[in-house]
């Protein structure tokens, strides 16, 4: 069975995870359905994150399907940060800010990439993985405050963790 298949029985099955519009295909693929533009912008995305080192489902292509556009990339089995120990959580933490600051200079603003549910966690790897590109931007020499936006808003994520709990 071609890919474009298993993406079509999957939306007919409505297999989806956490949004209505990504669609589980097997143990192997997620496909995010999307608009033309909105599928080609996070496979983008996707592989700007991957050159510069952040972690990211491989991702495999855009897929017409039935009049309808599919980004596709590989499954993660991982668990969100919220599901974390505070070590792990703290760890998780660290990484997601490291990315973030590697995308701001690149001159990417990964807006909703903090969102619990656009990361897995994979305790096996000790590794982060981000997805769901749709809403990163380009950003422009005079947002030089997203910078210290951004570093209070890791400074919250990491007092909410209990630090008498957290060993990092």
């Amino acid at each position: 069975m071609s890919l474009e298949e298993r993406i079509a029985a999957a939306v007919a099955m409505n297999v989806t995870l956490v949004k209505p519009n990504v669609f589980r295909i097997e143990d192997e693929y997620v496909a995010k359905e999307c608009s033309h533009f909105g599928a080609h912008h996070e496979l983008t995305m996707a592989n700007l994150a991957g050159r510069l080192g952040i972690p990211v489902p491989r991702p495999l292509g855009v897929f017409e399907v039935k009049g309808s556009h599919y980004f596709v990339a590989e499954f993660i089995d991982g668990v969100y940060r919220s599901e974390l120990a505070p070590e792990e959580q703290l760890r998780a933490i660290e990484q997601l800010e490291g990315y973030v600051f590697t995308l701001l200079k690149t001159g990417i603003n990964p807006n909703e990439a903090l969102w619990n549910e656009n990361s897995l966690y994979v305790e096996a790897e000790g590794k982060l993985y981000v997805f769901d590109f749709e809403s990163w931007r380009a950003r422009y020499s005079s947002d030089s405050w997203l910078f210290e936006s951004y570093a209070r808003i890791f400074q919250g994520f990491k007092e909410q963790i209990e630090p008498s709990n957290a060993t990092v």
